[in-house]
């Protein structure tokens, strides 16, 4: 007889199972509908294919344009990635660690961007995209990313650091503490490259 924490367990099972299938149906779908000829497609979605035209991705990669596509979604996502990267990484130390006026202000406005809905941004930034004379070139793609994914991109580097410096202070590990004013021009820099790799 099963008690109740098996129960729960398989209920908990055929729910993960559940949801595990209507994740990867529709991708699975999608790949069983690209193998067919257009024929078998527009007769029918729901039957599989006779048999496997891979033709179809060379087609849309020589013929459709797909791999200049690729291209400019890989070099999208390396320079949105990078500059990330180094303002996120930069901006989350300096409101973890330093002082300086407006810190509290300036970071919940940061904050404040992730309340403002997508839709409401896109004529703003499309103005100013526009006017700056970008339409229809990659830096008109890597600015919306970085401007998207920052603010989350900032908290996750400022607790970082705030939790690395109490787990450094909890494990006796010493503190190189300037008086005011008197730290020397590597002091950030050596901090934040050791917080990094600790």
């Amino acid at each position: 007889m099963m008690n109740k924490k098996n129960v729960y367990k398989l209920f908990l099972f055929l729910f993960m199972l559940l949801a595990f299938f209507i994740s990867v149906y529709p991708l699975l779908w999608v790949v069983i509908q690209s193998l067919k000829t257009e024929t078998e497609f527009l007769e029918s979605i729901w039957t599989l294919p006779a048999r496997l035209n891979f033709q179809n991705y060379a087609t849309a990669w020589n013929d459709a344009g797909m791999s200049r596509y690729f291209m400019n979604s890989v070099v999208v996502t390396l320079v949105t990635t990078a500059v990330n990267l180094v303002f996120v990484t930069c901006a989350g130390y300096a409101f973890a660690k330093l002082k300086f006026p407006g810190k509290t202000f300036f970071y919940y406005m940061i904050i404040f961007n992730l309340l403002i809905p997508t839709a409401i941004i896109l004529l703003p930034m499309f103005t100013m995209v526009n006017r700056m004379h970008l339409v229809n070139t990659l830096p008109a793609l890597v600015f919306p990313y970085f401007q998207g994914f920052a603010p989350m991109g900032l908290i996750i580097c400022r607790n970082y650091f705030e939790e690395a410096g109490r787990m450094q202070q909890h494990a006796g590990v010493p503190q190189n503490h300037a008086a005011p004013g008197k730290a020397h021009p590597g002091h950030h820099g050596h901090s934040l490259g050791h917080a990094g790799v600790e």
